[in-house]
C-alpha cells in the first residue's frame, strides 16, 4: 500500500495536481451526500462509511466549522443536516414573495409596511445580485 501511494503522489505532482489523502475527500463527500438525504448521528454514519466514530466526529466537526453542516440538537448523539447557504436562503424568500406578492399587497398593512421600509428595497438588491 505504501509504494501505491508514493506512486500516486508523483504522478499527482507530476500532472500538477493538489497531492491530498485520497482517503479524505471521498469521506467527506460522502457525509454531505447522506446528510443531504436525512439528519444522521456520527454513531449512524460511521458504519456506512466504514470508519470509526471518532473519525467520523472529527470529519463532522470540519464540515460544522466550515459552515458545511449544523447541528439539529444540542444533546448527544447530535443530529446533523446540510446548511442551507445564505444564497439558498435568498432564493427561496425571493421565489416566496414572487408568487404571493398579490396576496400580501392587497393586505393594507403588509403593503404599507413593506413601502415605508428601506430595509426592503436593500434586500431586493441583494436578491437580485444573487440570482444566477
Amino acid at each position: 500500500m505504501l509504494i501505491i501511494n508514493t506512486l500516486l503522489h508523483g504522478v499527482k505532482e507530476r500532472v500538477g495536481l493538489k497531492v491530498t489523502n485520497s482517503e479524505k475527500i471521498p469521506k467527506i463527500k460522502r457525509i454531505m451526500e447522506l446528510l443531504a438525504d436525512k439528519e444522521m448521528t456520527s454513531v449512524e454514519l460511521a458504519p456506512i462509511l466504514k470508519i470509526t466514530v471518532a473519525n467520523c466526529s472529527y470529519k463532522l466537526n470540519i464540515l460544522m466549522n466550515d459552515g458545511r453542516i449544523i447541528r439539529t440538537n444540542n444533546k448527544k448523539p447530535y443530529k446533523y443536516k446540510v446548511a442551507i447557504t445564505p444564497k439558498e436562503l435568498l432564493k427561496f424568500y425571493n421565489n416566496f414573495f414572487k408568487d404571493n406578492v398579490d396576496y400580501l399587497m392587497k393586505k393594507p398593512k403588509i403593503r404599507d409596511y413593506i413601502l415605508n421600509h428601506d430595509e426592503f428595497d436593500k434586500a431586493e438588491d441583494v436578491i437580485k445580485k444573487c440570482q444566477v
